[in-house]
């Protein structure tokens, strides 16, 4: 990501942020779910894997069976966590993983991925 994404830069408003060394990433997430999967679990659970081996949940409730939602880590949250390595979202029964995510496994207060 980088400044042309803030809505000041839409607005044509003064913005700090557009001085600064903007920082961050976005995931996006398009579904169109039936309407039985819609009506049990209307929340998309996301889980993102970070580039320094941490997991990252976010619960985004649902308005309409279709649509986008997007999730960014931006600024500190950027710094902090590094780039995203992976992705896991679960609605239901219905699931949708990238190719490099594996969920972190907690042993003896050590987390190993699988």
């Amino acid at each position: 990501m980088d400044p042309t994404y803030l809505p000041s830069t839409f607005a044509r408003s003064p913005d700090p942020l557009q001085a600064e060394d903007f920082k961050g990433e976005m995931i996006l997430i398009s579904y169109n779910l039936p309407q039985e999967v819609f009506e049990k679990t209307p929340t998309l659970d996301v889980r993102l894997l970070f580039k320094n081996l941490t997991e990252r949940s976010f619960l985004i409730p649902l308005n309409r069976s279709k649509g986008v939602e997007r999730v960014e880590i931006v600024q500190e949250e950027f710094e902090q966590y590094g780039s995203i390595l992976g992705y896991c979202v679960t609605c239901g029964k219905l699931k949708v993983e990238s190719p490099v995510y594996a969920s972190m496994i907690t042993i003896d207060g050590k987390t190993i991925r699988p």
